[in-house]
């Protein structure tokens, strides 16, 4: 990225990310009105114009490698795998990660999680998040949100 001491007059107006942006939307609007009007004379049946999904009436189809929802993992006691370090929570650009540490009674000198909570309305992007676990407690897993 440029300094903005190095730029010059005509990139501080943004004026040609503004050009740039309007000749995106223009190419993609014609595309998609010629595409429509030559299917209706029954021509150009091979081409397919982009459609927008009417959410929540339609949903989009997602593959199934797709990750979008986190998973606390569990340990072989069935207590969450989490340590309270607090680095996802750190890591979280979007800080939407609250974790509550409370002393383990098993061992006072350890930290678990004695709530973990996860806004996903807020989440953007998620695998920040799960990237820096010590312990492989949050994981990304399959599904989509919000959850049934």
């Amino acid at each position: 990225m440029k300094r903005i001491e190095h730029m010059s007059l005509w990139e501080r107006a943004y004026l040609p990310e503004i050009v740039r942006g309007l000749s995106v939307t223009g190419y993609h609007f014609g595309r998609n009105l010629s595409i429509h009007i030559l299917h209706a004379f029954g021509l150009a049946k091979s081409s397919q114009a982009d459609v927008t999904v009417q959410y929540p009436e339609e949903r989009a189809s997602y593959p199934d490698t797709f990750r979008g929802r986190h998973r606390l993992t569990l340990g072989a006691d069935d207590t969450a795998n989490c340590t309270a370090c607090f680095l996802c929570a750190t890591a979280c650009p979007a800080e939407c990660i609250y974790i509550e540490a409370g002393e383990d009674p098993r061992d006072p000198v350890e930290k678990y999680a004695v709530r973990y909570e996860i806004d996903h309305c807020a989440a953007s992007i998620a695998v920040f998040a799960s990237k820096p676990c010590p312990c492989d407690a949050i994981r990304m897993d399959t599904g989509t949100l919000p959850a049934i």
